[in-house]
């Protein structure tokens, strides 16, 4: 069949893009399975041996300073991000990079890390890297241990780097321990626990905390898929739960609830408790300015909490019944306080050992 050369040009056309596509197509699933944090189902099945078997005679390529200093870019984004403090992730940075020998500088702040690989002994301005990341902190034990492990046996004979990569990557995209059920129940149950041990609460200040420690469960999840109600949960949290407890300490009379039982043990959650010991550890470690943020940190943290249960308390304006400063002691066994006790440990097991529980961090 004749074909003109408008049509001739055009199948050309359409026959190189659609080899582009598909060339694009297998170097991102080729990249994929390289990814860090990504893990194909046919790399999932190999062992470290594998691994190390597979990436013989690679090693021009895979010991380069390339390989090192991706391993201890993405190991300070995974320590900072499970939880470490600051004065940890540099100390363990650079005990791991002397071991690997490569020369880096790292400085690491509550949301950022600033890390450089400076090459003196080469004019190559390309093997001059500097790298700004932002990275947000969150507290997972698990992933935390393990990482902070890695960091002290990279380049070490059990530990070469080829194995340390892969480590990395298999922490990077381990499931939680527990998942979004066990996160909510913890929530209720450490509501609850908290309002019988901490606050001199009732069994009914206990169960309508738990019920609040549920809707504050609720909102955790809200804030982590969203940045924007991520930076206002205390201040939302603790309005809709002083609201809600002073509700029902007005129009549920007969059973004596207590206002700031409920209140208080539903939000200790959400108590910035782990900012203060961080900013607090690490004033001690001279590290004053990523101490001072911290510190400042939780103390805005508390304000908003504090703010929005005199908001929500006030919110319930047709109560003219006024809130009692203390709640009745009840005085139980001591028995009971150990299985109070017992119970908010569970849930601080639970919480702190799925801290990034909403997908696996992308490093």
């Amino acid at each position: 069949m004749y074909l003109s050369l408008k049509e001739k040009l055009l199948k050309v056309t359409c026959a190189v893009l659609g080899k582009d596509h598909k060339d694009n197509e297998r170097h991102a699933k080729r990249a994929a399975t390289f990814t860090p944090g990504y893990i194909s189902r046919r790399n999932s099945k190999l062992t470290e041996e594998d691994i190390v078997r597979r990436w013989q005679g690679k090693a021009e390529d895979h010991n380069s300073f390339n390989l090192h200093r991706r391993f201890l870019y993405r190991l300070a984004v995974a320590l900072h991000s499970y939880g470490s403090s600051a004065s940890r992730t540099e100390y363990l940075i650079e005990k791991a990079a002397d071991r690997l020998h490569e020369k880096v500088n790292i400085a690491v702040f509550p949301s950022l890390i600033l890390l450089s690989f400076p090459d003196t002994d080469s004019d190559e301005p390309a093997r001059n890297e500097f790298h700004l990341i932002t990275v947000e902190s969150d507290l997972d034990v698990d992933k935390l241990g393990r990482a902070d492990e890695l960091a002290n046996h990279v380049g070490k004979r059990d530990t070469p780097l080829p194995v340390a990569y892969w480590r990395l990557k298999a922490i990077a995209t381990s499931i939680s321990e527990f998942g979004k059920w066990w996160r909510f129940f913890s929530f209720a149950l450490s509501a609850s626990m908290a309002a019988l041990l901490f606050f001199e609460g009732s069994i009914w200040d206990a169960y309508f905390a738990m019920l609040l420690g549920l809707v504050v469960g609720i909102l955790d999840k809200i804030a982590a898929k969203s940045s924007l109600f991520g930076s206002l949960i205390e201040f939302a949290a603790a309005v809709i739960v002083s609201f809600m407890a002073r509700l029902l300490s007005v129009h549920l009379t007969q059973l004596k609830l207590c206002f700031s039982s409920i209140a208080l043990s539903s939000l200790v959650q959400l108590l910035p408790g782990m900012s203060l010991t961080l900013g607090v550890s690490e004033m001690v470690a001279k590290a004053h300015v990523t101490g001072t943020s911290r510190i400042m940190f939780a103390l805005f943290s508390a304000l908003q909490l504090g703010f929005g249960l005199s908001i929500g308390e006030s919110l319930v304006w047709w109560a003219t019944q006024p809130i009692t400063q203390t709640c009745e002691n009840h005085n139980l066994a001591i028995w009971w306080n150990i299985i109070w006790f017992s119970g908010y440990t569970v849930r601080i097991t639970i919480l702190q050992f799925g801290g990034i529980l909403y997908g696996s961090l992308d490093i």
